[in-house]
């Protein structure tokens, strides 16, 4: 998208921002349409069927705040049945100045499907990143 680069990923669990990341792939969404033969006709009829949301991956996140457990938090209860709550995550795609709004994808009912450390060295300077994975009931973009 122009306008855009990687980095500019803010992600809000329920409306509060707990994480930034710099890649997210799988913001897709499919539909297998109804098919319907009827007697002689050549050609069926299609109608609405079917439609099914990709996994949503985050990839290089950091949590931004006290706010960022949270998430670690609703993975481990999930996983463990301590709740079955699903969550509703908002991607923010911030512009190449990184004040503007550049997309808005709402994934909706999420609910955990993988979380990964990335490999951090003793003598690095980096933030310790992480990747998620969702799997989104729904999802709603909105530029």
């Amino acid at each position: 998208m122009p306008g855009t680069h990687s980095g500019h990923f803010l992600v809000e669990m329920d409306g509060v921002a707990v994480i930034e990341a710099t890649n997210i792939s799988g913001l897709k969404k499919t539909h297998e349409p109804a098919e319907i033969k009827t007697g002689t006709r050549a050609m069926p009829f299609y109608a609405r069927g079917k439609s099914k949301c990709e996994a949503v991956t985050m990839k290089h996140a950091v949590a931004l705040n006290s706010a960022g457990r949270d998430i670690f938090r609703y993975f481990n209860d999930y996983c463990e049945g301590q709740t079955t709550e699903k969550r509703n995550f908002r991607i923010v795609q911030l512009a190449e100045d990184g004040a503007g709004i550049a997309g808005i994808y709402d994934c909706i009912d999420c609910v955990p499907k993988e979380f990964s450390l990335e490999d951090n060295k003793a003598d690095g300077s980096d933030a310790a990143y992480f990747n998620v994975v969702l799997q989104p009931t729904d999802l709603r973009v909105d530029y």
